[in-house]
């Protein structure tokens, strides 16, 4: 049985990359034979021409550095590339619910100065795109264990002196908030 192989995306490219699964930079110039011995299993997954084409095509975003290292010729992630990967997985981010709800919710207040007027921005989104619900400006609530969550964000944007987390047993309108969260 043949295995199809296929165009690899910005990201499995980059994790591997990123996981120290370095490739020749042989392996890019054209007409070189010389990369194909050496290429690791996890990269012959993907149609060897489309691998070309994505590391050429990271190359432009400067999201791998192709060049020589030590006297050997590489391909590595960049910062860049780490940058792109760390937003990635932030974007995935998400909020695991346990099966049964503890009784708690979750509060996070925040009073972000202007001078960071985009973290605050940032950071309202994010805690939108995870599921909590404004009650007052500035004021988050979550009836889950966030706190881990929202504090890798507090802590990317630099906020973390303007940030405060609280836990409550009771809440006023709590049966409009149990509803809104379906508990």
């Amino acid at each position: 049985m043949k295995i199809k192989l296929r165009y690899p995306s910005n990201e499995e490219v980059l994790n591997l990359l990123k996981a120290g699964i370095i490739i020749s930079a042989a392996f890019i110039a054209p007409g070189s034979i010389r990369g194909f011995k050496n290429l690791s299993l996890d990269w012959l997954k993907f149609d060897k021409r489309l691998l070309k084409q994505k590391l050429k095509e990271l190359k432009r975003q400067n999201l791998v550095f192709i060049g020589e290292e030590k006297g050997k010729e590489i391909v590595k992630i960049s910062e860049g590339g780490k940058k792109y990967l760390k937003k990635i997985e932030l974007d995935n981010l998400t909020i695991k619910k346990p099966k049964r709800w503890d009784g708690k919710w979750r509060v996070v207040i925040f009073d972000i100065p202007e001078d960071l007027k985009k973290a605050r921005e940032y950071f309202r989104d994010d805690l939108e795109r995870l599921g909590l619900i404004l009650i007052q400006e500035s004021v988050y609530v979550y009836p889950y264990p966030c706190f881990t969550e929202i504090n890798i964000y507090r802590e990317l944007y630099g906020i973390k002196d303007y940030v405060r987390f609280m836990m409550t047993k009771e809440i006023e309108r709590e049966e409009e908030l149990r509803d809104e969260f379906n508990i």
